[in-house]
């Protein structure tokens, strides 16, 4: 009896495996090796056995409820050697068949549908499925995805150990309200950036940090990397970006398969870009940190000031611009948020690590 090569997916991961099918009298086999090299052998029921549609060569089978085991096989004798077996069986779902007897009426339905679908897709799905991960990641798993990205990133880097002391010592006088280790790392480096990954590491250029004029300045760029450190934007971005691939995984329920995407992909995020509305709610965290510590909130329009200043100047600034969206919307919330702050008090330890910052000593 003839044995046909396939894809067989079962159901609980979007990896597909090489397989064979034996068409039997009652049901169908197929087997496989599985991860361990064990050969595995599954049974399908001719009942539960439904040909999908995919207008493609390639032909589709489901079995069971969702979710789905399936299977796909490209010889083209495949559907006449199916219908010589099994005579007068209907492997097709009878709702395929009623779309198609409908016409353009019903089709120009289904059309309209499948784009709502995918507008429900890109506009609700994502953004909240983004949101549903990133607030679902174990924390130990979201340290380790931000070493990984760390560890990519300053490979290829000189490091200034003595500012990222003194950056270190001067976050440390600042309450920012949140249970993460925060780590800041100075790269030598023209280009004007700072990012934060997962877990709590920051990494701030010197081409950035030569350019800040103010302890207060400072204090503002670290609550703002913070406030994304908080609320996970690095991971949201992530998955925004990679949403295909993770959200194929999630309706397969492979779990396995959204941490093993997030990880192959780790290095991408020291160049993600935030979303308008992400970067809000970090200028949100960073007016609180500030607003918190008693430290002057005109420090974050000061900073915006500073930014818009290297704006023409410096073809580096643009890749600040590009992850970091410098809108009017932004400076106008600061400075309303900031006129209204009554209470300051003197930083003078803030002040003196400052000027060893500015200075190198």
């Amino acid at each position: 009896m003839q044995d046909y090569a396939v894809k067989y997916y079962d159901g609980q991961s979007s990896r597909s495996m090489n397989a064979f099918l034996m068409l039997r009298d009652e049901h169908w086999l197929i087997l496989y090796r599985d991860a361990n090299g064990v050969e595995q052998t599954v049974r399908w029921e001719l009942d539960q056995v439904k040909k999908i549609d995919t207008g493609s060569v390639v032909n589709t089978f489901h079995y069971g409820d969702f979710p789905h085991q399936s299977m796909e096989i490209e010889d083209p004798d495949f559907l006449r050697d199916l219908n010589n077996k099994y005579p007068g069986h209907n492997f097709i779902n009878p709702a395929y068949h009623r779309v198609l007897s409908g016409g353009w009426k019903t089709m120009s339905i289904l059309v309209a549908v499948t784009i709502g679908l995918l507008a429900l897709f890109a506009f609700v799905v994502v953004p909240n499925g983004a949101s549903w991960i990133a607030g679902n990641v174990p924390r130990s798993f979201e340290i380790q995805l931000g070493e990984d990205a760390y560890a990519a990133f300053i490979a290829t880097q000189d490091e200034d150990s003595l500012r990222s002391r003194l950056l270190n010592r001067f976050a440390q006088q600042i309450n920012f309200d949140t249970d993460y280790k925060i780590n800041i790392t100075v790269v030598e480096s023209s280009e004007i950036n700072a990012f934060a990954l997962p877990g709590g590491r920051i990494v701030v250029f010197s081409g950035l940090l030569d350019r800040i004029k103010s302890a207060e300045e400072l204090a503002a760029l670290l609550g703002h990397e913070v406030g994304h450190v908080k609320h996970r934007h690095s991971i949201k971005a992530q998955v925004r970006s990679l949403s295909t691939y993770l959200f194929v995984s999630i309706l397969l329920s492979d779990i396995n398969g959204v941490t093993a995407v997030l990880i192959d992909n780790a290095k991408m995020l020291s160049t993600l870009s935030y979303s308008r509305k992400l970067e809000h709610l970090a200028d949100e965290e960073a007016l609180a940190v500030l607003e918190k510590n008693q430290i002057d909130q005109h420090g974050l329009v000061d900073l915006f000031k500073t930014l818009q200043g290297e704006a023409g100047k410096d073809p580096e600034f643009l890749k600040f611009i590009s992850s970091h969206p410098l809108t009017s919307d932004r400076i106008a919330f600061a400075k309303k948020v900031a006129r209204g702050q009554k209470e300051l008090e003197e930083y003078r330890d803030l002040e003196r690590i400052w000027e060893k910052i500015e200075t190198r000593e």
